[in-house]
């Protein structure tokens, strides 16, 4: 019986505790505000930057592709 009692305890104490913190949340709530244009504007100056930068990388890559592929075909038609 005394265990009854207990885990009923138990239970309503934690539904009264999910109750609080929940009606707690509610005051916790603050308006956070952010200027996108600043961002948006950073955004577009930083691509402009790096743009030429990316580029070369990109090239590069390809370059070293293209002279895999030559350099492949090449090998099998010597084979």
């Amino acid at each position: 019986m005394f265990e009854v009692m207990r885990s009923k305890f138990f239970i309503t104490l934690m539904i009264v505790v999910i109750a609080l913190v929940n009606a707690l949340s509610v005051f916790a709530q603050v308006a956070i505000t952010i200027d996108t244009d600043v961002i948006f504007t950073e955004a577009n100056t930083w691509i402009t930057v790096f743009t030429p930068i990316v580029a070369i990388g990109i090239g590069i890559a390809i370059a070293l592709a293209i002279l895999r592929f030559i350099g492949k075909q090449i090998v099998s038609a010597f084979n």
